[in-house]
Parts: structure tokens; sequence; C-alpha cells
């Protein structure tokens, strides 16, 4: 037992030592309750008394070790009771340091020469800069140079009178506004230290510049209003009136004040006790009463007046007068002139209709008639886009929108429908209006078919007549330009031919024969062209189908052509039916194959072939004339078949052209509703394709 008691000592030893230094710490620590040097007597005496124990021989009784133990435990108590009250009071100071540093306002010590040597935190913080930085910096060079006189004066008072003294100043430190400060300060117990609390006023100083303009702009409306204000008591007294309410009554202010409400307001007017009970009610009344001039005219005005309180509590009210008589007078001619435009809308032949979101709200008699409505209700309500034609929506639908943007839109020509489906087309104007508080289209519709109708026939006199023209100069130039080669030759030879006969040299003339008669077929070739085409431009030349058998009329016109091939050695041949009837204009068809097949003659080289063929099908007859010649151009290919481009070109044998036979082939396959048209590439020859519409096509088989 007295081994683990020895054990529990020599641990009980190392706490206790641990103890007594924490003991002395706190000790040395404690101010509040113990000097310095009593605690040290005391911690000396403790371990004395500690050691005596433990230095004595021999093994320790169990009653002294219980004992040591209870001191022990009875000095732990103790430091703890003493930690506590440090804490304490730890806490007490903490707050205390907290106040003062966080206060609203900051606080500083400023020396007789106003140094700064102390500042709280707030006070750092008002003059922008960390505390460190303002110690022993002079308060003065913080003052804005404006103020620096007056806070020269307050400092000097604070230590001459040893009584508080206050100040306002502007900072200087940097800060855009600047910074406005109350300054309180009065001298410390030994009349060393100013202590300065200085309180950011600024924004009591903006409140207050900020209340000196308002009474300044509400001075200045009160003399510059146009309307007259008026400050009065409930009971009718008039205290205040502007410069423009004298002017309006006629009256001086003394005047008007002593007149009252009852000699400015006409009490007869039955609107006028309806207007105070309502402002007695509620507080304020805005309508129209009549007022009354010093001369006893009456006039109409708006009366805006409400109740309120003045800075000392006392009921008032206020009068806003404004004179509307020329109000009412433009009204009323307003009015007079809604009659007018009304009669005008009424008895307008073009329609006049107004649009709100896509939809009709009000039209004329002119615009109903126009849309086939029996009355407006028919109308009024139906979307604009149900009397747009398809065709037209798109521009219509753009057209709402830029309306409902407020953009007005110029003259528009579109298609719309009536009621029962007939189209008519109409010339559109819309102006963005207001109408019922709400943007809104004005629509202005004016019927321009008939005038569409004269236009598009005008567009196409002009056509035919530039047509004409064009034909007419083609014309001239044929019969200067081709018909002067093959006559030229006729008339040479022919005095070569008659010279040789007249001195009986007969050779050669039958060469000289043979080209006169060639020339004079070429003419006669172009002659004929000339004269069917006059005849089918002017009309002349009337369109009469038939049925005829096609094969054979091929055969006809290729055996035509027979002469002026074998000259050239090219052959033709035929891939046709048996027979095939087809219904059409014989003469015309005629003229066509044999222009188609002269061309592939004068366009075939020497030794050339040429093929001729015609095929049906379901819907139409195709008849082609190929050859394998000198071919096309592309760019070549749309000149051919236009009178106003000039296009010949010259055969393989330099044959010469005029161009217009194609042209006659296109005349007349138009008459016939079909088509036709030429495949071909430089160098590799071409075909020419003509169509005539199926009505009766009979026969089978081919050659």
């Amino acid at each position: 037992m007295v081994k683990n008691l020895d054990n529990l000592l020599i641990l009980k030893n190392k706490d206790v030592n641990k103890c007594l230094t924490l003991r002395k710490s706190q000790a040395m620590k404690s101010e509040y309750k113990n000097t310095p040097e009593s605690a040290s007597l005391r911690l000396k005496a403790e371990a004395k008394l500690f050691r005596s124990h433990f230095s004595k021989t021999g093994p320790l009784i169990e009653a002294d070790v219980h004992k040591l133990l209870h001191e022990y435990e009875v000095h732990m108590i103790e430091l703890e009771m003493q930690n506590e009250e440090l804490r304490l009071v730890a806490d007490k100071a903490s707050i205390a340091s907290a106040l003062y540093d966080f206060a609203p306002a900051g606080y500083f010590a400023l020396n007789c020469s106003g140094t700064i040597s102390q500042l709280n935190l707030s006070g750092a913080k008002l003059m922008g800069k960390d505390r460190s930085s303002l110690l022993n910096k002079n308060f003065r060079q913080f003052i804005s140079p404006d103020t620096l006189p007056f806070f020269d004066d307050f400092f000097i008072n604070v230590f001459a009178t040893n009584t508080k003294q206050v100040c306002d100043v502007s900072l200087k430190i940097g800060r855009n506004p600047a910074v406005y400060a109350r300054l309180e300060g009065y001298v410390s117990e030994n009349d060393a230290i100013c202590l300065l609390t200085v309180v950011d006023i600024t924004e009591r100083i903006e409140i207050a510049e900020s209340l000196r303009e308002v009474e300044e702009r509400y001075q200045l409306l009160f003399d510059t209003s146009l309307d007259a204000i008026l400050l009065t008591s409930p009971d009718g007294s008039i205290l205040d009136v502007n410069p423009s309410g004298c002017k309006i009554f006629e009256r001086t202010l003394a005047e008007l004040k002593q007149v009252g409400r009852t000699g400015i307001i006409d009490t007869s007017d039955p609107r006028f006790v309806a207007a105070l009970e309502e402002r007695s009610r509620t507080g304020k009344f805005t309508g129209e009463l009549t007022f009354i001039r010093k001369d006893g005219t009456k006039f109409p005005g708006e009366l805006c007046s409400s109740v309120f309180n003045d800075k000392n509590g006392t009921i008032r009210t206020s009068m806003n007068i404004r004179d509307i008589t020329k109000r009412k007078q433009a009204e009323r001619t307003s009015r007079e002139s809604e009659e007018r435009y009304r009669h005008v809308v009424e008895q307008s032949p073009n329609g006049i209709a107004i649009s709100q979101d896509g939809k009709l709200v009000f039209l004329n008699p002119s615009a109903r008639a126009m849309l086939g409505g029996a009355d407006n209700q028919e109308l009024i309500g139906k979307p604009i886009l149900s009397f747009v034609h398809p065709e037209s929506r798109d521009k219509v639908l753009k057209m709402i929108e830029l309306v409902a943007d407020g953009i007005s839109v110029l003259p528009l020509e579109e298609k719309l429908i009536r009621l029962d489906g007939r189209c008519f087309i109409a010339e559109i104007i819309v102006l963005a209006i207001s109408f019922n508080g709400r943007r809104a289209g004005h629509i202005i519709i004016r019927d321009i078919t008939e005038r569409r109708y004269i236009e598009d026939r005008l567009k196409l006199s002009e056509v035919f007549m530039r047509e004409l023209n064009v034909s007419k100069d083609k014309f001239f130039s044929i019969i200067a330009h081709d018909l002067k080669t093959p006559f030229s030759a006729i008339i040479g030879f022919s005095n070569i031919l008659a010279n040789q006969i007249r001195s009986k040299d007969y050779d050669g003339i039958e060469e000289y024969a043979d080209i006169i008669k060639s020339s004079s077929i070429r003419a006669m070739s172009l002659l004929m062209n000339l004269y069917q085409w006059t005849r089918s431009q002017t009309g002349n030349m009337e369109f009469n189908p038939e049925t005829i058998e096609i094969v054979s009329l091929i055969k006809e016109v290729t055996e035509l052509a027979n002469d002026s091939a074998r000259q050239k050695s090219i052959a033709i041949s035929t891939e046709l039916p048996k027979t095939l009837n087809v219904f059409a204009d014989k003469d015309m068809i005629s003229t066509v194959l044999r222009n188609l097949i002269s061309n592939a003659v004068k366009f075939t080289n020497l030794g050339g072939k040429i093929i001729i063929s015609a095929e049906q099908n379901p819907t139409e007859l195709i008849v082609s004339v190929c050859d394998n010649g000198v071919g096309i151009r592309q760019d070549d290919i749309e000149k051919m078949w236009r009178i106003d481009e000039s296009h010949t070109t010259k055969g393989t044998e330099k044959e010469t052209g005029t161009g217009l036979g194609l042209l006659l082939c296109k005349e007349f396959i138009l008459k016939h509703e079909g088509k036709i048209w030429v495949v071909g590439e430089s160098g590799k020859g071409s075909t020419f394709y003509f169509t005539i519409p199926k009505i009766l096509i009979l026969g089978i088989g081919k050659n």
C-alpha cells in the first residue's frame, strides 16, 4: 500500500508542480485581489511546505497523504475560481474595447498642437485610412481649406474655455462627394489632451440641401406656372395666389384674399356642391367647374384640389385651376370637323376601313360594297386576311406588322376577294392611327380592276408596236440586203447570157441559165417566206386546221428538196409510219417542213446525211429533222428564234440566208399550240423538233 501511495504521490507531485507553476502565472496576472508581493510569498510558503513533507525520511503515513491530497484539491478549486473571474474581467474589457472601436462616431485624442495620439476604428474608417497611419498626424491637415478657420477657432476655444465646443467642417480625405463632419471637443482632466468626437453629417447636409432645392423648385413652379395655384383654408379663405392666378382672375392678391373662394367660383354651378362633398370625403377633387373673373365674365376651368397639413399641422387646401376656354373651343371645332369627316367618309367612292389586331372594326358603305357585304355586321370582326387572295397574303401580312409598329404603308396593288369569292384588284393605302386609344390601321381601298385591264392592254399594245417596229426594220433590212444577192446574180448573168447570144457565142450559156434559175428559186423562196410572215404579222393569214395525212406531206416536201440535196451529194432518208393523220393547217406545216429541210441541206457538208422522222405519243405528234452538218453553238440557239437579234450564218457552200424561215416556223407552230426547239453542238450536226398536240392521229407501222 505504501508503495502504491508513493507512486500516487510521485504523480501528484508532477501535477502539483504544474499547479504551482500555473498558480504562479495566475497570481502574477491577478490585479484585482492580491498584490504581486503577497502572491509571491504565498507561492514560496506553499512550495516550502510541500518540500518539507517530502524531505522526511521513511515512508509517509496514510493520514499525511490524505491531507496533502485535500490541500491539493483546495488549491485546484481556488485556481478555477480565479480563472473564471479573470475570464469575466477579460470579457468586460473586450466589450468595452469593441464599444470604443465600433462606436457610430469617431473618437480622437489630440494634444495641444492638434497631433493625433489615439483614435478608434470608427474614426479611422471615417478618415478612410488605417489607424496606424493616422497616429502622430496633425488633425488640421484633414480639414478642407474653406472650413479650416472655423476649426482653428474651435480648437483654441476648447483649451481656452475648458468647456465643450461644437464645430461643423468638411474633411479633405480624397472622397467625392465631400464628407461633412460635426466636431465636439472638450479637455481631459489633466488639461493636456483634447478629446474629440467626430460625427459624419454628410447625409444630413445632403438632405437639408435637397429640401432647400425642393423648396426652390416649388417656389419656381408656383411663380412660373401658367395655371392658377391657390393656397386656401377648408372654409374658403384664400391665403396665397401665384402670379398666373392673379392674371387669370384679373385681381390682385389682396383682392383675391378679400373675396375668397366664393368670389372666383360660380356657386350656382350644380357641380360646385358635389365637388366640395367629394373633396371632403376623399381628400381630393378633379373636375371641371365654372369660374368668374373680376369683370363678372365666366369661363370654364379644370380644377385639381386636395387637402393637406402644413408644417404646423394645420389643415390647408390647394387649388390648381387651368383656364380651358381654348380647349373647349378646340373640342367644339373638333366635333364639327368630325361631323364633316364622317360625311366625307360616308359619301366617299373609295373604300375606307379601320383594322385593329388584324380584324375589321369599321367600314364605310363603299368598302362594304367592294367586299360584298349586305351590312357592316356581316363584315365587322372578320380577319383582314380572309379578304386577301393567297398570292397577296404575304405582302398584306407584312403590311399588318408594319402598321402594328406604327409605320404607314405606301400604296400597294393587291388582289382581294369578295364574300362571294369573286376577285378584284385594289390599290391599298394604310395609315397608322390611334383608334379608341389603341394603335390601328386606316385603310383606303380603291378598285382598280378596270384601270389595270386598260393598263395591261396599253402595255400589250406597246409591246406589239415595238415588235412591229422591229419587224418593219427587219423587213426593210431583208428587202435591202437579202434580195440584192439573188437579183444581182440574175441581172449579171442575164446580161452575160444576152451578150453571148448576140455574139452567137453559146459556150457556157447553159451554166449561166442554171445560175439564173437557182438564184430565181432562192429569191422566190425568200419572197414566199416574206409574204407569209407579213400576212401572219398583220393578221391577214387565216389559220385553217383540217385533218391531213402528214406522212405524204413530208414526202412531198422532201422530194422538192432533193434537187438541192443532190447538188451537194446529201442523202435524205425518212423514218415514218405508213400513214399518220393530224389536225393542222396544211400550208403552215408545209412551210415549216420546207424551211427546216432547206436549212438542213444548207448546213450539211458534201456527202452528208439528213434523217426526217415522225412519231406519236399519247398527247402529241413529234417531227424531227436531223443532220450531221456543222451544228450550232449553244449561245446562238436563243438568238435564232428572235426577230430583234440579227443571226444569219452562211451554209457549207456559202449559201446565204435571212433567218426569217425559222421565225416563220416558230410563228406557225405556236398557232398550233405546239413547241419547236433545236438540239445541237458545234461541229456535230443538229436536230430540229416540233410538236403538234394530238387531236386526231391515226396510222401504225413504219417504213
